[in-house]
């Protein structure tokens, strides 16, 4: 008997943590929160979690209401018996309910240079494909554009690896002025950092948060934005150096629009991209705090 009053107390436990996140996910999707902590193309699988929760919530609901009938009080010997030591039942809910009580007292908001000082801002482009390219000696495309198209191939050697990331650079090539957009973000702007010396003086149009290293001149600031390829467990920080004679009218984690061109400054010792500002505006915060990895056609960027 005392077994099976102890069954039933841990029952409602763990109903209500189940029931607890049950609708903390319901309130997050709600109020459209929830794009603080998890991907857009993550956020069904999250839905059907909470689901899957709330049926295994009214499954233990069951079980503790059963528990109370004297017909079912000969336990079946199949059930995990939970352990008898009060400490080690704290320790072990403490570790749902923490999390779960933390989620509603915090307030839901997107994540700013303070991540980036303490995870380490990315100012160039990913080494493994900076690292291909060196490697690359004959150029190539899948599907020449044009004629025209033809000799910018030689502007852009290529291989399996990075063949889509020429052909980008390439349409962004003729452009006058690059915008870098939400969607496909760090491709573009990717795209123009393999192939730097051939943007060199080209104006571009981007937007973003101010990050400052301690380090940095006074004339210097990063326009970040914080990218996240699942949830806010894996957000990273990436961010294009700028050097400007008013940065320093702009306070860290001021959203800016920055129009300038774009040029090669030396860092910590690397040879980065920079961006020589024309303007800088204050604006507002993005309506999505981060920017993903774009999983599209790659032909539908630069255009």
């Amino acid at each position: 008997m005392e077994k099976e009053h102890s069954n039933k107390a841990h029952y409602w436990i763990r109903a209500v943590i189940l029931l607890g996140f049950t609708f903390y996910i319901t309130h997050l999707v709600s109020t459209g929160n929830i794009i603080y902590y998890i991907a857009p193309r993550m956020t069904p699988y999250v839905k059907y979690a909470s689901i899957l929760l709330f049926g295994i919530a009214i499954f233990q609901v069951y079980l503790a209401l059963q528990s109370n009938r004297e017909e079912n009080e000969e336990s079946c010997d199949c059930v995990h018996i939970p352990s008898r030591s009060l400490i080690v039942n704290i320790g072990t809910y403490s570790l749902f309910i923490l999390p779960l009580v933390m989620g509603f007292m915090m307030p839901d908001t997107a994540m700013g240079s303070s991540v980036a000082s303490i995870k380490g801002m990315n100012l160039s482009a990913d080494q493994s494909l900076l690292q291909t390219l060196s490697t690359s000696k004959t150029p190539k495309t899948s599907a020449p554009l044009s004629e025209e198209d033809t000799e910018l191939t030689k502007l852009f050697p290529s291989d399996e690896y990075t063949e889509d990331y020429a052909l980008l650079g390439m349409r962004l090539y003729k452009k006058e002025m690059i915008t870098i957009e939400e969607e496909g973000y760090m491709e573009l702007l990717t795209s123009i950092d393999l192939y730097i010396e051939n943007f060199i003086g080209k104006k571009i149009k981007m937007t973003g948060f101010v990050y400052r290293e301690d380090d940095m001149l006074s004339n210097q600031f990063v326009i970040s934005r914080l990218t996240m390829q699942c949830c806010s467990a894996d957000t990273a920080p990436y961010g294009i150096m700028v050097e400007s004679v008013d940065a320093t009218n702009f306070a860290e984690d001021t959203w800016v629009e920055l129009t300038g061109t774009i040029g090669q400054t030396t860092y910590n010792s690397n040879e980065i991209m920079k961006i020589d500002a024309i303007s800088l505006t204050p604006t507002d915060a993005s309506a999505t705090p981060y920017i993903y990895p774009y999983f599209d056609d790659f032909n539908q960027l630069g255009n």
